[in-house]
């Protein structure tokens, strides 16, 4: 089945897409085109604008992982607050209908804020934030038809293979009834979100053993139905010492795992223990007010490495492990000192070489990362809450395989990390949940559609694994761009990117690429002078800067 030809076509609609069709659109309506531009939003899910982490996906229970102050930049933090008020009759109604047991406790917690509109301070549902994102997009994509600006085109589909002709690309996809299509776009943006992750399973899946719950994703179909099915897996249990759940990893999933668990009335009496598998056993660290004055904290490892003549990425990342200990050392909340860390990381990565700035963006950024991982307090009080009733263990080690043994259970495998010995984890386990990290693309060529871009040339995977090689256009290939967090790896314009999972950064380098787009459709439509684009955005480059690196 053939369909129509596109001016741009997004793979994937998440954030990373959104963000950028609203500031294209902004760019369009004060730059118009001479022609139309025809663009097309591919999903394989129906959930349009919001992705995984701001849809139905994530439940209506999972929070925002930071305040929402540090959430959104300044402008978009003002727009977003200002909905909230306009819209506080029914945003909650989806979080209050599921009665939660954290969840009502929250709604109890922060109902004064709510009611004064003090929305600074709060890790809001998840699901509100993208109600507001499709809103958004959908008004301004529905005004930019009325004015012939644009046609757009929403369509459900799997897409399995891209190839590049000399006009443009043509992309295969699959619809929900298993029909073949074949899209013509002049230009192709691949938004889509991470890479799958690494499956735990090593044995078929007809073959796992029965009475046993092997979450591999927690948020595919989606997490309710996930949570819904441990509840069940646990209530069928004979044996209540045996109703133990196994969770890999100790990330922000591993806390949202945890927290909406534990939401479920009734279902946390059913548990008899956790266990987090991870490296370094060590959760995100608190976001908290601290009552400490922090106002003259200085990293001091970190300010004294200015000093040096010559900077190495290995040495930022060995100054902020240091930083790090004499803060626990001095009782100093490590989550309260990150952007003081943050603002002498980013004065050190000016004085990188081009060389070591490479080195940064495919390794060292991500492992100081680990170092600076927080998360609020709902979530951290899941899990110590948990610790405090003896009811969670914490395991250090890597995963290497799951064991299927006859008759009796799931034996796990794991290098410790301390001692580097293999060791196998025998505890009995009703549930195991999947809450690693991502594969590295040259693994998830398995994927086909990540498959496709490699053997087709179109995409070259980078140094860091994680990404796809871009150009100062962020062009993977000529008229083929990517945003979001397949930019890991690369250096844009001077900046370090080792991670696009931030909802400011992609904000910000949605900007860029928007601005990019229309660039380049002027060049082939009006011949408009390029330059003043920007102006026409009210844009600096300092406005675009002011996102933190770190």
């Amino acid at each position: 089945m053939k369909e129509s030809s596109y001016d741009l076509t997004f793979v994937g609609s998440g954030i990373a897409c959104t963000y950028t069709i609203i500031h294209f659109i902004n760019l369009l309506e004060q730059l118009p085109l001479n022609q139309k531009v025809r663009i097309l939003v591919i999903d394989k899910e129906d959930e349009f604008w919001s992705g995984i982490a701001y849809g139905k996906r994530s439940g209506f229970n999972s929070l925002i992982i930071s305040s929402l102050k540090e959430f959104l930049p300044g402008d978009e933090l003002e727009l977003f607050k200002t909905w909230l008020s306009q819209n506080i009759s029914w945003v909650f109604k989806d979080f209050q209908e599921r009665n939660g047991k954290l969840s009502s406790d929250w709604l109890e917690s922060n109902k004064k804020l709510i009611s004064n509109n003090d929305w600074d301070e709060l890790y809001l549902p998840r699901y509100i934030f993208g109600y507001f994102l499709r809103e958004r997009v959908t008004v301004l994509l529905e005004s930019a038809v009325k004015r012939n600006l644009l046609d757009y085109k929403l369509l459900k589909a799997d897409v399995t293979d891209i190839q590049k002709n000399e006009a443009f690309y043509k992309i295969t996809a699959r619809d929900s009834f298993s029909n073949q299509l074949e899209i013509e776009s002049g230009k192709v943006i691949l938004s889509m979100g991470s890479p799958p992750k690494k499956s735990l399973n090593t044995f078929k899946k007809d073959n796992f053993l029965s009475g046993v719950s092997l979450i591999e994703d927690l948020y595919q179909p989606k997490l309710e139905d996930n949570i819904n099915e441990i509840h069940e897996t646990l209530k069928k249990s004979a044996n209540k010492d045996h109703n133990n759940i196994l969770i890999v990893g100790s990330n922000a999933s591993a806390l949202e795992a945890a927290y909406n668990i534990m939401d479920i009335q009734g279902l946390g009496d059913l548990i008899n223990r956790f266990y987090f598998l991870s490296r370094d056993g060590v959760f995100p660290y608190r976001i908290s007010r601290s009552e400490i004055d922090l106002n003259d904290y200085k990293p001091i490892t970190l300010i004294a490495l200015k000093e040096s003549s010559r900077i190495t990425s290995k040495q930022i990342l060995e100054a902020v492990k240091m930083d790090v200990e004499l803060a626990k050392i001095n009782n100093i909340n490590v989550a309260d000192i990150i952007c003081h860390m943050s603002n002498a990381i980013n004065v050190l990565l000016a004085k990188l070489s081009l060389h070591e700035q490479k080195r940064f963006a495919i390794k060292y950024g991500v492992e100081i990362g680990k170092f600076q991982r927080r998360a609020g307090k709902e979530y951290r009080d899941a899990v110590d809450n948990l610790s405090l009733v003896n009811k969670l263990e914490n395991l250090t080690g890597k995963f290497v395989r799951m064991v299927y043994q006859e008759g009796e259970s799931v034996h796990v495998e794991y290098i410790e990390t301390h001692t580097l010995e293999r060791k196998t984890f025998t505890t009995p386990v009703k549930c195991i949940i999947n809450c690693s990290g991502f594969e590295d693309l040259a693994i998830s060529s398995s994927f086909d559609l990540i498959r496709s871009l490699i053997i087709n040339n179109i995409c070259k995977i980078n140094n860091s694994k994680r990404g796809f090689e871009v150009n100062k256009n962020f062009e993977a290939n000529e008229n083929f761009f990517v945003i979001g967090p397949l930019l890991a790896g690369n250096i844009y314009k001077k900046r370090m990117i080792w991670h696009v999972e931030s909802c400011t950064r992609i904000f910000y380098l949605s900007i860029e690429l928007a601005e990019v787009l229309l660039n380049i459709c002027k060049s082939t439509n009006s011949g408009f002078p390029l330059k003043t684009i920007s102006a026409f955005y009210g844009l600096t480059e300092n406005t675009r800067l002011k996102y933190k690196t770190v």
